[in-house]
């Protein structure tokens, strides 16, 4: 059970860097739009 966890924790930490990539590639565009019309 411990390393059915520890592998679902390790699969955890190698998609996260993979999902916050791809969440602040869709936001970026929104992001910049954000930046321009408070600037």
């Amino acid at each position: 059970m411990r390393a059915y966890l520890s592998d679902r924790m390790g699969a955890a930490l190698l998609m996260a860097p993979l999902l916050l990539f791809l969440v602040l590639a869709y936001a970026w565009p929104f992001l910049g739009v954000v930046k321009r019309s408070f600037t």
